[in-house]
């Protein structure tokens, strides 16, 4: 019983937590359309970016990009 519980709610939840790192947080792009997502390691959670360059802009104002992401 507990077990089909816990499945139930992985599956109810899992399309939220995975919309989170679908897209590119700065550019929005869907990750791996311009090649395999890069990631950084930002406060002890994996960032996902779809390029080198978004990872310079992320590092210039991370919050920006963290709460555009999380605004979705």
């Amino acid at each position: 019983m507990m077990k089909r519980f816990l499945v139930s709610l992985v599956l109810m939840i899992a399309p939220a937590l995975m919309a989170d790192v679908s897209t590119c947080p700065v550019s929005g792009e869907k990750l791996g359309e311009m090649g395999p997502p890069v990631s950084i390691d930002y406060q002890g959670k994996k960032v996902a970016f779809c390029c080198d360059s978004c990872i310079a802009k992320f590092q210039k104002d991370p919050a920006k990009y963290l709460a555009k992401q999380q605004g979705k």
